[in-house]
């Protein structure tokens, strides 16, 4: 996978962090929203930590590690992120045939253990779930969204003190 971001990085990162690949810290950020992706993809906590989580997710799967790339100039970077061998030739990211809001009944990992928490304490913020599930708040919103079209849970009551209800779907 290639991310290619039109300005490139900052003149305070060294052409040797470049060169390295790790960690890239800068003092003033170029493109907020290619960082804002990469946090909504969980590959990332916050500023200047998604090479290294990068790095470091490739190197438990096996995967070689990402090349950065960029010109004299600082116009562009493009950052390789190389497919693990075990892949195969062709990777298709959101196929819709794979994606369980297809199905009224699936549901993913995520949604399940936000399910949990809910079954446990029905009374539970949203900010005390996205704590507890590490979660920003926006994929947060988005989970529960998806909770709520399938049918799978209600709100009952104000934000402030209402209660989560979560609907049996087995039938």
């Amino acid at each position: 996978m290639h991310i290619l971001s039109f300005p490139g990085p900052d003149r305070s990162i060294s052409s040797n962090a470049i060169k390295e690949s790790n960690l890239l810290h800068s003092r003033r950020y170029r493109n907020r929203r290619l960082g804002d992706f990469l946090k909504e993809l969980d590959l990332t906590e916050g500023r200047s930590t998604g090479i290294p989580t990068i790095q470091d997710e490739l190197k438990k799967n096996g995967s070689p590690r990402a090349i950065i790339e960029t010109n004299d100039e600082r116009s562009y970077i493009n950052v390789f992120i190389p497919v693990h061998a075990g892949c195969g030739d062709t990777v298709i990211l959101n196929d819709p045939k794979d994606d369980p809001k297809d199905d009224p009944k699936e549901i993913s990992e995520r949604q399940g253990f936000i399910l949990r928490l809910i079954k446990e304490v029905p009374s539970i913020s949203r900010k005390e779930m996205a704590q507890k599930t590490g979660l920003s708040d926006s994929t947060l919103k988005r989970e529960l969204a998806n909770l709520k079209a399938k049918g799978y849970i209600s709100r009952q009551g104000s934000t402030a003190h209402g209660i989560w209800i979560v609907h049996d779907k087995t039938e």
